[in-house]
């Protein structure tokens, strides 16, 4: 190729990198379920986080802002961990598989899938070329990153492998199981002759950055093994160890205990060095006393930092990610955001409201037979200026939602009861004891289907706190004396969805069983039976109960949108015709929100010189996050969600807003001012 066809080449090549940079706006939810695992990058100016909440999260250390979530796991995610270069992080899950991705895009790489159970670690080798992966299903796998074939799988643990680590110098691979073994493989896979037993339960084992002692901790406390002499060279005695971590000069151990307990350990003495409680909340041992943990830690990489997370298994409270100063065990700051997690979301009948249920891992945990969480309902304006609401009297958990046809009572429902709120003032009204009916104890499934009468004075109710009431059959309440009035009993399978007629005197039920049925509310005598697969059944419904193929589908009165729960808390309203997400609603707290398009615009009531919490990512610089300010004047709409219901249905999109302009064409360079003096304004 010659000189001017080369340069031609590479102008094309940058116009075409510019075109396509790209800024998104990210709304630090930070998780919405407690934290399994965090992990440095090799730079340790980024860390890592997997959750219960089935993400990875990606953070700036230095800021503790929230750089992009990794979605893509049906199960909790339990382990991270970073390739040598750190470009790459894989995740190991509960749904069996173990993710790649692209740290500076979050692109999904590559999935691998070949254990029958969850995954409890991930770890790459030293050059890069391999993955191991420990599970339940008692084995270790080695993936080949480099080319399709298939995974080297050891065999030897008799219980679930609950570690698995790299020699930092090797390819020598050591794993910790269950039953109470720590053995060590060689790069083919070999199990080497010094097979480690009667260490406990060892749940997590690690290299030294040397490659010469291997240490872990357990039940009967920690352990030093030396590599080279084939025998433990120290053990510290310290009961229940959940996790252990080496500094990056290997000459302090860190561990953390089932009690939340850190301690730091100098490695050439054992001598104690530091110890201090992870836990903000106040539990005693003696309340935490025979648990299990999930934790774990990590140090930075100049070792003034130690990150942990620690969850308890037998009660509520966790923490989020905790960054410390290893010296002095000062909590430097918390990697959080807005850790609620929305389960359901329904549209008023004059659809100018949206109620969605948001259940608040960091409220109040209470001790009943069966615990929950304590739950939010938010309702959401479409119109005006109070775009949110939150009701929080009521501690049931909701997780699902009825609107009476007026719009001014709404009942709310999840595994811990039943609230039915006036909206116009916010308070409670009288609440249904589900837990007092005492008709056959079956399998706790809480609320799965709620209606409200159109006069708001009868309550449709599925399902029930501890379990008192099948999800098969149906339970009518009178809302103003909390009593139940009757119970509607033929379906086969769980009811999903329930509705009542106009003028109040049917109520329809749909179930897993196929069927629709039809029944009288003042007699609770079954009308009629039909068959859902029969084409004939949808509009023999439709004509005696409107509402209720919309409610099954939570679509808005005219049946354009369609409003769901999204991850962190965030409810999505989609198009019907298109399926096209047109925003998503974000509760930053009980009072402010976020409205947030696919595009970038957003709208928030926070003040904008006060914004906490949403800042741009770029794709030329993806690891930096960017102040709100800088493309505040291009993105910012108010009244996002109003005008952008509006014009979908007018079609008149295009003349509502301004066109978005590329990133490349907006000056990024923030001015500096100067302020040489400010005299007194005139009074």
């Amino acid at each position: 190729m010659s000189k001017p066809l080369i340069a031609l080449a590479a102008v094309l090549f940058f116009v075409t990198q510019v075109l396509a940079q790209t800024a998104n706006l990210v709304v630090q939810t930070g998780h919405s379920g407690p934290v399994y695992c965090v992990v440095f990058s090799p730079d340790g100016k980024t860390v890592a986080t997997g959750s219960a909440d089935k993400t990875v999260k990606l953070w700036q250390f230095a800021t503790g802002i929230q750089i992009r979530s990794l979605d893509g796991h049906t199960g909790p995610v339990t382990s991270v961990a970073f390739s040598a270069d750190g470009r790459t992080l894989a995740s190991g899950s509960k749904d069996h598989t173990i993710k790649l991705w692209d740290v500076r895009t979050g692109r999904e790489i590559q999935t691998f899938a070949g254990h029958s159970g969850p995954i409890n670690a991930v770890t790459f080798s030293s050059n890069g070329i391999t993955l191991a992966s420990a599970s339940d299903d008692e084995t270790i796998k080695i993936w080949p990153l480099a080319s399709n074939k298939p995974p080297l799988t050891l065999k030897g643990h008799s219980g679930a492998v609950l570690s698995v680590a790299y020699s930092p110098i090797s390819n020598i691979l050591a794993s910790s199981g269950q039953d109470q073994t720590i053995r060590i493989w060689d790069e083919a896979g070999n199990a080497l002759k010094n097979i480690i037993s009667g260490v406990g339960a060892a749940k997590t084992v690690v290299f030294s950055p040397n490659g010469k002692t291997l240490g872990w901790g357990g039940f009967t406390g920690i352990r030093l093994w030396g590599v080279e002499l084939g025998q433990e060279i120290r053990s510290i005695n310290t009961l229940l160890v959940s996790t252990v971590a080496f500094s990056a000069d290997g000459k302090e151990l860190a561990s953390l205990d089932d009690y939340g307990i850190l301690n730091t350990w100098a490695i050439d003495t054992g001598r104690h060095l530091i110890s201090f409680n992870v836990n903000s909340e106040a539990v005693s041992k003696s309340e935490r006393r025979g648990t299990a943990a999930v934790s774990s830690l990590a140090f930075s990489r100049d070792g003034k930092t130690l990150a942990s997370t620690w969850v308890p298994f037998t009660n509520g409270v966790y923490d989020d990610v905790r960054l410390w100063r290893s010296e002095s065990a000062e909590a430097t700051r918390s990697l959080v955001g807005h850790t609620i997690e929305a389960s359901f979301a329904a549209f008023a009948p004059d659809g100018k409201m949206i109620a969605s249920a948001a259940t608040d891992y960091r409220g109040e945990f209470e001790v009943r037979p069966i615990g929950f969480w304590r739950g939010h309902v938010r309702l959401w304006s479409l119109v005006g200026d109070q775009q949110l609401r939150s009701l929080e009297d009521c501690n049931a958990v909701a997780a699902m939602f009825a609107f009476s046809r007026d719009g001014r009572t709404l009942a709310s429902g999840g595994p811990d009861g039943l609230c039915v709120w006036d909206l116009e003032t916010g308070q409670t009204l009288r609440v249904p004891r589900v837990e007092n009916f005492q008709q056959g104890l079956v399998k706790p499934a809480g609320i799965t289907a709620l209606a409200l009468s159109p006069d708001g004075k009868t309550l449709a109710s599925v399902g029930s706190a501890l379990g008192r009431i099948s999800t098969k059959d149906i339970a009518l309440w009178d809302v103003a004396g909390g009593e139940m009035t009757t119970l509607l009993r033929g379906h086969a399978g769980r009811v999903n969805s329930v509705a009542f007629s106009a003028d109040g005197r049917t109520l329809a039920s749909g179930s897993e069983d196929k069927t629709v049925k039809l029944w009288s509310v003042s007699s609770g005598a079954k009308l009629k039976d039909l068959d859902e697969t029969d084409p004939d059944t949808r509009p023999e419904v439709s004509a005696l109960v409107p509402d209720f193929y919309r409610l099954r589908n939570s679509l808005s009165v005219d049946g354009r949108f369609k409003v769901e729960p999204a991850n962190a808390g965030a409810v999505q309203i989609s198009d019907v015709r298109d399926s096209k997400i047109l925003a998503t609603l974000i509760a930053l707290d009980e009072t402010d929100w976020a409205v947030v398009t696919p595009d970038g615009r957003f709208d928030t009531s926070e003040p904008l010189d006060r914004i906490v919490g949403l800042h741009w990512i770029l794709s030329d610089d993806p690891m930096t996050p960017k102040s709100l300010e800088l493309f505040m004047r291009q993105y910012y709409e108010p009244g996002l969600l109003s005008r952008l219901l509006k014009c979908r249905k007018d079609g008149g999109c295009g003349k509502e807003f301004r066109r978005v302009p590329s990133i490349p064409s907006i000056k990024r360079t923030q001015p500096k001012v100067h302020v040489k003096d400010a005299p007194d304004s005139p009074r």
